[in-house]
């Protein structure tokens, strides 16, 4: 055989490459399970970014950062009963370059836009275009920047689909399926409208050991992660961190308007009786003044989005069918995998306990009769699955 011929049968290297724009939004908009894209962000110049670049760009612009402890407790640490510190990066940076068991720090959930409206440079960074969304950019996203062991509180969001983009650092994500509602102890305090937060505080890895299995994966820079509507996500830096995410419509996002709705509706009836204080434990500190100036505009809102669900149709099996089409399609670059449902053992020791287990002497002992609150009246009546039923009925009788 002639060395021609030889070189003809070696096998040639397969170029890794992501299917087309296209593909990936229709297959984005149809997946049921959480998955990582590879190579997606590459074109954008901030991936690039080391914390010296994000100090120079932003120089002694003060930034507002949640600070929460590096101590185990039992309840998780809501936004309101942290402190909001402001800082610079060039502090952030140094307060945290030595940070030990220290308060942790988080800028978290800040739209681009409100933050970065005078550096155009970050916001035309961001361009979801590659995943096929052309219409989401900077002014579409939120940014997150946080030390190590800041987190976000278990919880699921009631719209769209999440986007994450992994800039700088690891970030962890434990991640449940929405059949695991019951399980993970649904609450709606604090309140804030499309957030359901869990009462199960994952920053304490004991509160792992009630569960088998999740889905996990460790972010890293350049992995965009897709969220899939209603998944439950416990999020936390393993070093400092940098990521932006936005959220995609659906179709579905009427209906959940419309059950949103109606835990407002039941949410405001009741803060009329209810003191500042007793405000403050109820909400989310970003509800606080959307609540004073509540008014009949959640029934207008309500209204429309009824209008809109029976408006719209549309064929169940023809879409079943696309969507796994087009999934076996989306899955065969090697640069998009499933987030893999893992061991509990395993996620912990990945995780690397940072904490302490919380005192036994502070757990509440579960007993065959638990008494009844203000807290379990509230979350009974707003249950996902009791505001669905609510929804269900309110839908056949606006026909």
């Amino acid at each position: 055989m002639s060395r021609k011929n030889v070189a003809m049968e070696e096998p040639q290297c397969k170029v890794l490459d992501l299917p087309s724009a296209e593909a990936l939004r229709r297959s984005i908009l149809h997946i049921k399970k959480p998955v990582v894209i590879k190579k997606s962000v590459e074109s954008w110049p901030i991936l690039k970014w080391s914390l010296v670049d994000w100090k120079t760009a932003l120089g002694d612009v003060k930034l507002p950062f949640r600070t929460g402890s590096s101590d185990c407790t039992q309840v998780p640490q809501w936004e309101g009963s942290c402190k909001m510190l402001n800082y610079s990066v060039e502090e952030f940076l140094s307060i945290t370059e030595n940070q030990g068991k220290q308060d942790w720090l988080y800028f978290d959930y800040k739209y681009m836009h409100e933050w970065f409206k005078n550096h155009p440079t970050i916001l035309e960074s961001v361009s979801w275009a590659r995943l096929g969304f052309t219409e989401l950019k900077g002014i579409d996203s939120t940014m997150w920047l946080g030390s190590k062991g800041a987190h976000t509180p278990c919880h699921k969001d009631s719209y769209g689909l999440n986007l994450v983009a992994q800039l700088y650092g690891k970030k962890a994500w434990i991640l449940f399926s929405p059949d695991d509602d019951d399980s993970l102890q649904p609450t709606r305090i604090p309140y804030e409208e499309s957030s359901i937060f869990s009462k199960i505080n994952f920053f304490c890895r004991k509160s792992l050991r009630g569960f088998k299995k999740a889905y996990f994966v460790i972010l890293n820079p350049g992995d965009v992660l897709v969220v899939p509507n209603g998944w439950w996500h416990y999020v936390e830096n393993i070093e400092t961190s940098i990521s932006i995410n936005t959220w995609v419509p659906l179709e579905i996002d009427d209906e959940k308007r419309v059950e949103e709705c109606l835990v407002r509706t039941f949410i405001g009836s009741l803060l009329e009786n209810l003191d500042d204080n007793e405000r403050r434990f109820l909400l989310n500190p970003n509800e606080v003044e959307q609540f004073r100036s509540f008014d009949a505009s959640n029934t207008d809102m309500l209204n429309l989005c009824v209008k809109n669900v029976n408006k719209r149709k549309s064929d169940t099996d023809s879409n079943e069918k696309e969507a796994l089409q087009l999934q076996r399609q989306f899955f065969e670059s090697p640069l998009i995998k499933f987030v893999e449902n893992c061991d509990v053992t395993n996620i912990s020791e990945q995780l690397q306990c940072t904490c302490n287990d919380y005192n036994s002497s502070c757990v509440t002992q579960e007993s065959s009769y638990q008494e009844i609150d203000f807290e379990k009246v509230v979350n009974a009546f707003c249950h996902p699955e009791v505001i669905a039923k609510v929804r269900e009925k309110l839908l056949v009788n606006s026909l």
